[in-house]
């Protein structure tokens, strides 16, 4: 009878043990993915889904007005001034990556309007080339290709096409957020050199 409660016990000890140990893992890892993923989750996450996966035509960049502008969730007053500013002064945006040049448009506030803006084609150029530079497709590119947009290395390269090939073609750039070592940094940068 000793033997058995004495196992009972071990056997309980020993399960409690294991779900301290495995509540320990589990928060750490959570605690990790935030960090790692932090301007995911600071953007509004329903508003931040609807518009990644939106089907619908995104409205023009260069025909959005102050309110419209100071509206969206994380682009405040001065930021909605500077682009309005920046438009006046440079003239119509030709491409989204022209929002980096404003110091008040961080990589945070470029992923919001990425998602929520576009920027119309003057009809000059074709969907996949941008004054006289050809845009790579992720669906069709080699290691090589990739490598030779600035800032993807030959690891990374690697990665999107292994992506690619376990999970299909790409249906968006922004999918490359999933694509291993693709950092939002890295894609804020290269982003407008993509398409699918």
């Amino acid at each position: 009878m000793k033997g058995k409660v004495r196992n009972a016990i071990i056997i309980s000890a020993g399960v409690l043990i294991l779900t301290v140990m495995l509540t320990v893992v589990l928060y750490y890892y959570n605690d990790k993915v935030m960090r790692d993923n932090a301007w995911v989750f600071s953007v509004d996450e329903t508003s931040y889904y609807e518009s990644s996966y939106s089907y619908e035509q995104k409205p023009d960049l260069n025909s959005a007005d102050l309110e419209t502008l100071m509206q969206i969730k994380g682009v405040g007053r001065k930021t909605a001034h500077d682009i309005i500013n920046y438009r006046e002064k440079h003239g119509k945006f030709t491409s989204m990556s022209q929002l980096k040049e404003i110091n008040s448009v961080d990589d945070e506030v470029y992923m919001i309007l990425c998602n929520r803006f576009t920027v119309a084609s003057s009809g000059y150029y074709t969907k996949n080339e941008s004054y006289g530079t050809r845009k790579v497709n992720l669906n069709k590119a080699t290691v090589d290709e990739l490598m030779s947009v600035e800032g993807i290395t030959e690891e990374i390269a690697k990665n999107i096409i292994l992506r690619r090939k376990d999970h299909g073609d790409y249906t968006s750039v922004r999918e490359l957020l999933d694509t291993e070592g693709v950092t939002i940094t890295l894609y804020s940068k290269i982003s407008d050199k993509l398409t699918v």
